[in-house]
């Protein structure tokens, strides 16, 4: 793979980031197509069965999502936009992945007329326009980080202003409406919970101007990449990082237990905590091992990324038409391997077409 940049132009740790982001993601959409994440059905596996599928759900969750969106922040958050900076970023990044978006949207529908669920061009022109959401259940990503593109040049220079620790006030009570509302508010599902209170929280400020939970993901990547958390240690930060992600995990076992289906999102408090203590480790990592490896994944994925779930429903689909049964972790470590593996055999053979990796897959 002769395209992937030499390593001496490359940053290892940002790489090793890439790679287990993309690893997580696709670790993530192995479990929503291997358990069905209900009370009931989650209860019913019993306790160790349950703390492993709920383990892996919260590795999927923090991992992927919050890791790339906090990428994003520290290398783009960072830079110096003025005028003819801003007009090239919207030309060469943003119109890029607006195109590169709105090829995948066709190549979706495409691919779900070929796996029998329909297609109608209604549907896919309210797609194309953003008036609908696609119905592949990673596509998600795609207007999100459309509409955070447009706003670096704006969010960086404010940020590039200012000293990170005045308002790292504002950011700690931003991060408690974005992340700790939310929770509470999932907790207050519970049918024990919702008694004391006796209605459901709502939370009445306006939080547009924050980017939500996303956007918070990026300032913090920019944060770290400002080195405002350096000083506080290595062990404390894998201590707190342990303790979040376990937490996370008996957390959705607390929920399903208490009967609420909880589906574990990239704005709980815990997921926040344990990913941004995770990428401040990561950014701490003075070796990367099996590095060419591990950049040949990192440069092909968001490739991945927009490949890996097509690949995926369409092996489900074939094990289901089999009868084939694999347990559930087996299923977690052959799928990845697989699907990992036949994602970047089809992303290297289609990048070889001139242009196709550009406006296809957003290579670089």
């Amino acid at each position: 793979m002769s395209s992937v940049q030499s390593s001496d132009n490359r940053i290892k740790w940002l790489d090793m980031a890439r790679a287990i982001a993309i690893l997580c993601v696709v670790i993530c959409h192995i479990n929503d197509n291997v358990y069905s994440i209900n009370a009931e059905f989650m209860t019913s596996l019993g306790f160790i069965p349950e703390f492993i599928a709920l383990f892996l759900r919260t590795l999927g969750r923090a991992g992927g999502v919050p890791i790339f969106l906090m990428l994003t922040g520290y290398l783009l958050l960072d830079r110096d936009y003025d005028e003819q900076a801003m007009k090239h970023f919207w030309k060469d990044k943003w119109l890029h992945l607006l195109i590169c978006t709105w090829i995948w949207i066709v190549i979706d529908r495409i691919f779900m007329y070929f796996i029998g669920r329909g297609v109608s061009v209604t549907d896919t022109v309210r797609e194309i326009l953003f008036l609908k959401s696609v119905e592949l259940g990673h596509a998600w990503y795609m207007p999100m980080i459309i509409g955070m593109y447009l706003l670096i040049p704006f969010v960086a220079r404010g940020l590039k202003k200012i000293n990170p620790s005045a308002y790292l006030p504002v950011i700690i009570i931003l991060i408690l409406m974005v992340f700790a509302y939310p929770t509470l508010y999932s907790v207050n599902h519970l049918a024990v919970l919702n008694s004391i209170v006796g209605r459901e929280l709502s939370l009445q400020i306006n939080l547009g101007f924050s980017g939500g939970a996303y956007g918070m993901y990026m300032i913090f990547g920019y944060l770290i990449k400002t080195g405002l958390f350096k000083k506080i240690r290595s062990y404390i930060l894998w201590i707190v990082f342990a303790l979040a992600f376990l937490g996370t995990v008996f957390f959705q076992i607390w929920m399903f237990a208490g009967g609420y289906s909880y589906d574990l999102w990239y704005n709980n408090l815990l997921v926040f905590i344990t990913s941004a203590s995770l990428f401040e480790l990561m950014s701490r990592t003075d070796k990367v091992y099996a590095y060419p490896a591990v950049k040949v994944i990192a440069y092909y994925s968001f490739a991945i990324y927009l490949v890996h779930n097509l690949i995926l429903l369409a092996v489900f689909k074939v094990l289901k038409a089999n009868d084939i049964h694999i347990g559930y972790v087996p299923a977690h470590v052959i799928m990845l391997i697989a699907v990992t593996g036949l994602a970047l055999a089809v992303v290297w053979a289609i990048s070889k077409i001139p242009k196709a990796g550009k406006y296809i897959f957003y290579l670089k």
